[in-house]
């Protein structure tokens, strides 16, 4: 999708780190199917469910 609209995506550094800190885990995860997440990674996954299921909420509330 990036790719399709590049100018709506503006990142801050903040978001660039999270999302390489992100891929790296999910790298270390194939590698390692055992291993578990670290707490961040545990909180940044749940603020994206919470955003997701809150927009979906929006979205059939207002048709």
């Amino acid at each position: 999708m990036k790719e399709l609209w590049p100018s709506l995506f503006v990142y801050d550094s903040e978001e660039q780190s999270a999302e390489l800190g992100l891929v790296k885990e999910v790298a270390m995860l194939e590698k390692l199917p055992e291993m578990e997440l670290n707490e961040e990674i545990k909180k940044l996954r749940q603020a994206c469910f919470r955003a997701k299921y809150s927009k979906r909420r929006l979205i059939t509330l207002n048709p």
